[in-house]
């Protein structure tokens, strides 16, 4: 405070008088006796009302009006920092919510108190932000033109490529949600969101998970993933994941389910979903049909596979047929051998294969 001037507080008070809208972020004076009323426009400044003002009472002025006005606008803390982008809403200090924009790339400037973004409903084929944002916690993508994301500070991915954990952007981001978008593969730099517990990535062209794709994750509690190309699951894809509740595989491209992946999934504590994907009932889904028979006679969880193929079979539901309904017909009419092989851990084996005269098909180990 200046020196020889003593200013006492009253509740706040509004000065509309000598109130010029047009100034955001400026004060203006109103000398009323030897009362000031210090005005400050936060006309999209979050947490307070249009028109902020606090009037003084002045015993003693000090030579400089002005200076002592800013100084008053400091220690009142009325001056304050309310930037907003341009097309967006910051009506709460921790939602900056620029849905529906027009973007093509993300926001600026962004504050640093962000804790929730919606850039959902834009323009967006690619996003990475510059800097570091603690804050965020939640992050919508939902219905742009994602090609490409990156979780990685400028979309540096280098470190990523040696295997490293790259440094993020949103290193506390608990919520993810990029659907309805043209992701081809999952985000990059995953690995360095430790705290993600909901990742929404569903209807993208997501056609193969990788193992090492999700280990990190290890708060995640729901992983949508349906709508997409998905054709393979690893069974060690989802290890490890163990607060997961909800994984939704629905309307991919799933054919058949390894052995292992299938014992995978059915001991983990989440809701399973894999309806509507391109399930063939061949001799190739005994097995499958057999253990998920026999986990349901055990009252353990089974799941409604309905056939996409052979077109005899099609609609129908995997357990509610029996192994002489599963062959290995081919559109010729002809019989494919089917034998499972069993050949030890990290064993290969090649067949060499030729179709003989009578239309069969023989096959040998080289």
């Amino acid at each position: 405070m200046i020196e020889g001037a003593t200013v006492l507080r009253p509740p706040l008070s509004v000065c509309s008088s000598d109130f010029d809208p047009t100034h955001r972020g400026r004060h203006r004076s109103c000398g009323h006796g030897t009362r000031v009323c210090l005005c400050v426009c936060v006309r999209r400044c979050p947490l307070m009302a249009q028109v902020a003002c606090r009037c003084f009472l002045v015993v003693a002025m000090a030579r400089t009006q002005t200076t002592f006005l800013l100084l008053l606008l400091v220690s009142s803390g009325l001056l304050v920092s309310c930037s907003c982008p341009d097309s967006c809403t910051c009506r709460d200090p921790y939602l900056l919510n620029c849905s529906s924009a027009g973007l093509t790339s993300p926001p600026r400037p962004m504050r640093a108190s962000v804790a929730q973004l919606d850039l959902s409903h834009n323009l967006l084929r690619a996003v990475a932000l510059d800097g570091r944002r603690p804050n965020l916690r939640d992050v919508w993508l939902g219905d742009n033109l994602i090609r490409h994301m990156s979780l990685c500070v400028g979309g540096d991915t280098s470190r990523t490529r040696r295997g490293q954990a790259c440094e993020s952007w949103a290193p506390a981001l608990r919520r993810l949600s990029v659907e309805r978008n043209r992701l081809q593969r999952l985000p990059q730099g995953l690995e360095s969101s430790r705290s993600l517990q909901v990742l929404q990535l569903s209807f993208n062209r997501i056609s193969a998970l990788r193992p090492a794709d999700l280990r990190h994750l290890r708060q995640l509690e729901e992983l949508h993933l349906d709508h997409n190309l998905i054709w393979s699951l690893h069974p060690q894809t989802f290890q490890g994941l163990t607060h997961l509740r909800v994984l939704d595989l629905s309307f991919n491209m799933l054919t058949s389910l390894h052995p292992s992946t299938y014992f995978s999934l059915r001991n983990m504590a989440a809701d399973v979903a894999l309806a509507g994907n391109r399930w063939r009932c061949d001799c190739k889904a005994r097995g499958l049909r057999r253990r998920m028979a026999y986990d349901g006679s055990r009252g353990l969880r089974a799941w409604s596979l309905v056939c996409a193929s052979p077109s005899v079979l099609s609609g129908r539901d995997l357990l509610q047929l029996e192994d002489d309904h599963l062959d290995c017909s081919g559109a010729d009419g002809g019989t494919e051998l089917h034998r499972d092989v069993t050949v030890r851990r990290g064993s290969d084996i090649l067949l060499t294969c030729a179709r003989q005269g009578n239309g069969l098909i023989k096959c040998k180990t080289t």
